[in-house]
């Protein structure tokens, strides 16, 4: 090889000075110019502008100089430069030839040597030149050592012992390890048998586990899957491992924990009664206790959050909130009823019992039994299309979807059985006073009986019927429970002759009781008589008609009476014409016993309220009045049976009176008054005496 033989040199490549990282360049600019802050596009423009003049300034620079130069160094004629050209070239074509002749003769010396190798000499056949290799031959080449050293016993005990030694190091520290990592798989093991442990305790317990996307974690779903949606995004929880032991921790989104409802009941400001809380979740609780204290809070949300949407619906009736509180008024009640949130934490402190505590229980359990009633209308609904037999039902006009899930009604039930109730108990308070009062008068067979629906029919009579009640939740909420609307019936007895059955019904969506009464036929006194001896029903009623059914007829069926008002009011008005009827009779009996032949008969007048007496210009008016919220004049107990009185009205205190007046046809004056009290502190004689003193006057 010659000495001036062309050698490339050249540096190992370099590496990117650029960013190779958003760290990086993050760092870079906070390090260069103080942050993005300092950085903007027109900042950047600049720079930019500014380092394209400097390359143009440099670049005309450099050319500057090397025109220059060539203008000092040009030779003085074209001939010389293209000399000067040709020989340039051709020292570059031989600098070529000689690095190409270099490099065929050192691959065909290392391919010659590489052949004496059986199995090396297969691969340099193609670089082996084939000229060279038919002159010389192949494997004529071999390459050995000059000079073989003596084996030394010493060295190669020396290099034995540091191969065992690195052995026995090598040795030591795979025990180590694998030591180590069996500690550490003993932790794994410990750990993993405990979460799975658990895992399979939860599922013991009836909840739904599932793969948290795709984690060694598991997840748990404990809401309800018929709830509103943002519902069930909160009823998933992820149950990931502690790093100490393993256990498997509750790590809910968007729940808060120990969250629960209260039910508040208040008279004047102070407390009647109150739901009970339960105990809160400690912190070493098992993690089913924990999931369940996360489904109670999940539900009581939900709850919260439907209430407060159907509460803004609900003005009328009542319903307001203030405070983050809601409170009801219940119709003719001094109690106020008080929805709240409370947060359960710490040590709950001992409250005393209240004596309407077993009525704010029931309210919040109606309300729970409510919601989950619409859960299980929701999940109904999914599978409505599904019908008998697997046959799908054919699909109905797809309408469109509703913007927002609709109100559940879970406060209008409670309204509907308050106004219920208070209805009912008004119209028992009156009837109540009525009953006695005619009773007191003289009608002793006067009464009334009460029939209502039972809360689960059919109970004692068919045990089968009786389990599904007991456990079926729609048993409670739809035809027979809290969902359906209150009814009741009633039978007035009057007299044998006069019978009344009223029958009310709850109306959903007015919340409010409409009324039917019926009049019932007469009963005979031969099957009065006999049913009492017997102890059974009467045989039959008689065939001879209600006298109320052409004096007096109430309205249709069809024709409800519209609120308890409108009722009781038919009833005096009834009840009225029944005490012209008894008073007519005895008028006319004690006329005609008598023997006066002047007097002629008591005939009732057109109204049916009255009884006139022609030759003496006399009235017998029969009232049957209930209080007003503001009156003229109240009859004081000295003025009772004293003549001389002017129109009254009876005290607020008493919801019911019977009054008969006498008096002149002509101005109208009142002769006399007799009033009955339902207290018995009114007239203590019977209508008949009093009807035959007032015929006598």
């Amino acid at each position: 090889m010659s000495s001036d033989a062309p050698l490339a040199l050249r540096p190992w490549p370099t590496e990117d000075k650029g960013p190779q990282s958003v760290e990086e360049f993050i760092a870079r600019i906070h390090a260069d110019r103080g942050g993005f802050k300092n950085v903007s596009q027109a900042v950047l423009m600049e720079e930019m502008r500014r380092e394209e003049e400097n390359q143009l300034h440099t670049k005309g620079e450099d050319a500057g100089d090397e025109m220059d130069v060539c203008r000092d160094e040009a030779p003085e004629n074209d001939e010389e430069q293209k000399k000067i050209l040709l020989e340039s070239r051709d020292e570059v074509l031989r600098n070529i030839d000689a690095a190409q002749k270099i490099a065929q003769q050192t691959t065909d010396f290392i391919s010659l040597l590489m052949t004496k190798s059986p199995q090396a000499a297969p691969r340099v056949q193609d670089t082996l030149d084939q000229g060279l290799a038919k002159l010389v031959g192949i494997g004529t080449i071999s390459a050995t050592r000059l000079e073989e050293r003596a084996p030394d016993p010493e060295k190669e005990f020396d290099h034995q012992s540091i191969a065992n030694g690195w052995r026995a190091m090598d040795y030591d520290k795979t025990i180590t390890s694998l030591r180590s990592a069996s500690e550490r798989l003993k932790t794994v093991i410990k750990n993993e048998s405990r979460y799975w442990n658990d895992m399979v305790r939860v599922k013991d317990h009836n909840w739904a586990l599932c793969n948290f996307g795709g984690t060694t974690a598991m997840g748990v779903r404990f809401g309800f899957v018929d709830a509103a949606a943002q519902f069930r995004k909160a009823s998933l929880a992820k149950l990931p491992r502690r790093l100490d032991d393993g256990t498997p921790r509750l790590q809910t989104f968007g729940t808060d924990m120990n969250m629960r409802l209260r039910i508040t009941i208040e008279q004047d400001g102070n407390v009647m009664g109150r739901s009970s809380l339960p105990a809160a979740t400690p912190d070493d609780a098992s993690l089913e206790h924990r999931i369940l204290e996360a489904r109670n809070s999940v539900f009581a949300s939900e709850l919260w959050y439907e209430l407060n949407r159907e509460a803004r619906t609900l003005l009328a009736f009542n319903i307001r909130e203030q405070g983050g509180i809601l409170i009801f008024d219940p119709p003719g009640a001094d109690k106020k009823i008080l929805v709240s949130v409370e947060y359960l934490g710490g040590s709950q402190p001992m409250e005393p019992p209240f004596p309407d505590d077993a009525l704010a229980e029931s309210i919040l359990r109606s309300l729970q039994l409510l919601l989950r009633h619409y859960h299980r209308q929701n999940h109904t609904q999914k599978f409505r299309r599904k019908a008998y037999h697997g046959n799908p039902i054919p699909a109905l006009p797809k309408a469109p979807p509703p913007l927002t899930n609709p109100v559940y009604h879970l406060l209008k039930p409670l309204i509907l059985s308050a106004r219920h109730e208070h209805s009912l108990q008004e119209l028992l308070s009156f009837l109540s006073s009525l009953v006695f009062l005619l009773r007191q008068i003289g009608f002793k067979d006067a009464h009334f009986t009460l029939k209502t629906p039972p809360v689960i029919p059919h109970m004692n009579r068919n045990p089968q019927k009786n389990r599904k009640a007991l456990t079926d939740l729609s048993y409670f909420t739809t035809d027979h429970g809290l969902i359906a609307p209150r009814s009741f019936r009633l039978d007035l007895h009057i007299s044998p002759e006069v019978r009344l059955s009223i029958r009310g019904q709850g109306l959903t969506g007015l919340a409010t009781t409409q009324y039917a009464i019926t009049l019932l036929p007469p009963v005979t006194a031969t099957s009065i008589s006999s049913a009492a001896h017997s102890q059974t029903k009467p045989s039959a009623p008689s065939t001879s008609a209600n006298p109320l059914s052409y004096e007096f007829p109430p309205s249709p069926p069809k024709e409800a009476y519209p609120n308890v008002k409108e009722a009781t009011y038919y009833i005096q008005q009834a009840v009225v014409r029944v005490l012209v009827m008894r008073v007519s009779k005895i008028a006319n009996a004690a006329r005609a016993s008598g023997g006066n032949d002047k007097q002629s008969a008591w005939t009732p007048s057109t109204s049916g309220t009255s009884l006139k007496e022609a030759s003496l210009e006399r009235e017998i008016k029969v009232e049957v009045p209930r209080p007003h919220a503001a009156t003229k004049k109240k009859s004081s107990l000295s003025e009772i049976g004293a003549g001389g009185v002017d129109e009254m009205e009876i005290d607020p205190k008493y919801n019911v009176a019977v009054v008969i007046n006498s008096r002149t046809t002509a101005d109208g004056a009142v002769v006399k008054r007799w009033i009955w009290l339902p207290d018995g502190s009114g007239c203590k004689q019977s209508l008949d005496e009093v009807v035959k003193g007032a015929t006598m006057i």
